[in-house]
């Protein structure tokens, strides 16, 4: 064909459905459609000729007889250009292409439609009619295949290293025959042994530290390792369900192969004989782990270009199979409740393959999904689970206290935790009312770190929140924490609010907070922003720190993309901090690279968190941020927080000296959820802080801080008009 597309000798093959109406034809492949203008007697021809049994040289042949050669010519490198003919001789490749990353063939399966399925295979089976019926006999084998079974909790109890070594010796162990011929463990297409068997530990076995490895069999049964990579946690994120495989197992077998091994003598039906022996590989593995008593679960769940990185797959290679091992669990994951929902994020996209595994979790189909990220996937759904359970305890609102603000002690006036400016009132459509002491509101019961109780308007704490009155502000979920140790749910709280204090005072009075010096950030951060920067981003890391605590602020944007994102963290150990709001813009970027441009917004819709991200998702708006990092003053990665506090109680000696309370109200999730567990989830409030708030026109701006850091960070006397009235960039 013209340009040598494809070998004259080459089998083509359509891999397209085609629909023809007189002489248009439309082949829908795998991710598009094909539209071409042909005679439908050439495409009927065409379709039927392109087989796999015969070369294009044939087929050019046969379309010859009703239609020019050059036309013939034109549309075979059409089609195959578009993927709609594929070489035969290749078509391994092709194939692979629609079955990698099981995500793409979304079923919406429920668990009842599951469990339905299930009962009609065995109901199937059951039906069929047998006129004689016989017994088999009994042998250690057949009881040994009895008891295989799919065990789905593990316990964490390590494997012996002489378990491990016999299990991979099952995989692809050499034998030799009565006669002393060696061959393998299991059956090969003619003998070509086509397949890869990688070993991922999560536990010390023997010599062997936490690591993937290629096993290696010598002559004589012998079993081996090289070493691929100490990052465990990498292979673990590319299973589907990756925090459920890697708890409690103490390793993982990978089985890969190669078609191209086996198309050299079978062609085609190398697809079929290199799967059917990963297939005999694995049950060796679970009937030898049946034998020793070692629980296993076979898992199909993978994405396979992740895998494959993690194990360093040669090309040509495909993962197949896994195979989790360990010890078998005695009672099912006490994280759950039968609330819970579970859901995991590819973390890759277009070539962008961030170094955390992303779980959402939520508790209620009402609610949004809450995420956690974290390099150990486990550590991810602990984070999702406990953000998850946050989020639904601001909704479960206890009794609470109907008064009014004269006639209760010990109350918290809400202007002091939030404030808007007379003039926003003024705003069409601005939701809330100014705050009437004369007015019954809900209040409910908090604390200080000393034990006083304080009255605090529920309109602060709680959300979803429906009060008969009218609304004074919208709660968030700002201050909020959970952790089993409710000193650090506390300080994790505090810290949150500092940090969003900080990001409001830069965004609304343009502060000008100067930008950390790229070359002197940690290397593992300029290695993260550099894989940012290979995928079209622009990055910056900015000091926020105020005169609280140091807080870290980093942005990404893209021209290309047009989009900007944006994250903060607050902590006494600063290089957590940029790598924690780092962490939360990389998985903006993979969102954004995932989904492509959001739904358009104009800035007075903007309501929800998210809406401002897909504001600053648009090409329009995506710069209207940018003053953010436009400062010309630099400092190093060292210096970043100043003179702020460092430590935990010199930050609560800074609140103390301006007269701030600290106070604390504790959130109880209901039973229905599976209450809070191990968990202590608090709220925490810091009157007189700045909140962070959403949608348009709903800045805090009557705070006094607001003006007063304006004028002590060098914006002079401001006044509420000089404040930035678009939407900001945080979400």
């Amino acid at each position: 064909m013209k340009g040598g597309v494809m070998d004259p000798q080459g089998i083509p093959i359509v891999w397209a459905s085609a629909l023809t109406k007189s002489n248009k034809t439309t082949f829908t492949t795998f991710s598009k459609e094909v539209v071409v203008e042909a005679p439908r007697a050439v495409i009927v021809k065409l379709l039927d000729a392109c087989n796999g049994g015969r070369k294009l040289s044939e087929v050019i042949d046969i379309l010859s007889q009703d239609w020019d050669g050059a036309s013939i010519e034109s549309l075979l490198e059409e089609l195959f250009q578009k993927q709609v003919i594929v070489d035969g001789k290749t078509l391994e490749d092709e194939f692979w292409k629609t079955v990698m990353n099981p995500m793409r063939f979304p079923t919406n399966v429920s668990d009842e439609d599951v469990a339905r399925l299930v009962s009609q295979a065995t109901e199937r089976h059951r039906k069929e009619n047998l006129e004689e019926v016989y017994e088999p006999s009994k042998s250690n084998l057949s009881e040994i295949i009895s008891r295989r079974k799919s065990v789905r909790v593990f316990s964490g109890e390590t494997v012996d290293f002489q378990n491990v070594i016999d299990l991979l010796w099952s995989a692809y162990g050499e034998c030799l025959t009565a006669d002393g011929q060696p061959h393998r463990s299991v059956p090969s297409a003619g003998a070509l042994y086509p397949l890869m068997i990688h070993v991922g530990l999560f536990a010390k076995t023997g010599d062997l530290d936490p690591g993937v490895y290629r096993v290696l069999y010598g002559q004589g049964g012998s079993v081996g390792f090289r070493s691929v990579s100490t990052d465990v946690l990498r292979f673990a994120r590319s299973f589907l369900s990756p925090a459920g495989i890697q708890k409690g197992t103490h390793g993982v077998i990978a089985i890969s192969g190669s078609f191209t091994v086996s198309n050299q003598k079978y062609g085609n039906r190398s697809m079929l004989y290199v799967s059917l022996e990963a297939g005999h590989s694995a049950q060796n593995i679970l009937l030898e782990a049946t034998r020793q008593g070692v629980a296993t679960l076979e898992i199909g769940g993978f994405v396979d270009e992740l895998l494959a990185q993690a194990i360093e797959l040669p090309d040509k290679y495909h993962p197949l199979t896994l195979v989790a091992f360990g010890k078998e669990g005695a009672q099912a994951d006490p994280e759950k409740s039968s609330t819970l929902q579970v859901d995991w994020a590819i973390p890759m996209a277009k070539g962008y393959v961030p170094g955390f595994a992303i779980a959402s979790a939520r508790l209620s189909e009402k609610r949004s999904w809450s995420h956690g990220r974290d390099p150990s996937p486990e550590m991810a759904l602990k984070k999702a689970i406990s953000e998850a359970k946050e989020w639904t305890s601001c909704g479960c609102i206890p009794e609470l206290t109907c008064a009014t603000y004269r006639k209760l002690d010990n109350v918290i006036d809400p202007r002091e935790v939030i404030r808007f400016h007379k003039s926003q009132y003024r705003i069409k459509g601005f939701p809330f009312a100014q705050f009437d002491e004369g007015m019954r509101y809900n209040w409910t019961k908090g604390s200080d770190l000393g034990g006083n109780e304080f009255y605090i308007l529920a309109d602060h704490v709680y959300f979803p929140y429906f009060p008969e009155i009218p609304y004074y502000c919208f709660s968030n979920s700002s201050g909020c924490a959970a952790h089993p140790d409710q000193q650090t749910a506390i300080e994790t709280g505090t810290l949150e609010l500092i940090e969003r204090d900080a990001f409001i005072n830069s965004y609304f009075c343009r502060l000008d907070m100067p930008i950390v010096s790229e070359g002197t950030l940690p290397d593992r951060i300029q290695k993260r922003i550099n894989e940012l920067r290979g995928v079209g981003f622009e990055v910056w890391v900015v000091d926020h720190s105020l005169d609280l605590a140091p807080v870290v602020f980093v942005m990404a944007q893209s021209a290309e993309h047009t989009f900007t994102t944006c994250a903060s963290c607050s902590s006494f150990d600063v290089e957590h901090a940029v790598s924690h709001a780092l962490m939360e813009v990389e998985a903006s970027v993979l969102h954004r690279l995932q989904n492509g441009v959001p739904d358009k917004i104009r800035p007075d819709e903007v309501i929800w968190p998210n809406d401002h991200g897909r504001l600053y998702g648009q090409k329009q708006y995506f710069r209207r941020a940018d003053f953010l990092v436009t400062s010309q003053r630099y400092l190093s990665f060292k210096e970043v927080g100043g003179n702020t506090s460092k430590v935990w109680d010199d930050l609560l000696g800074c609140f103390e000296s301006k007269g701030w309370r600290h106070l604390v109200v504790p959130l109880e999730l209901l039973d229905d959820y599976g209450g809070n567990g191990d968990l202590s989830i608090v709220r925490v409030l810091v009157p007189g802080t700045v909140q962070m708030t959403f949608g348009y026109r709903q800045e805090p701006a009557g705070m006094k801080r607001l003006y007063e850091i304006a004028e002590r960070f060098g914006r002079g006397k401001m006044t509420y008009g000089q404040l930035t009235k678009f939407p900001h960039p945080f979400e």
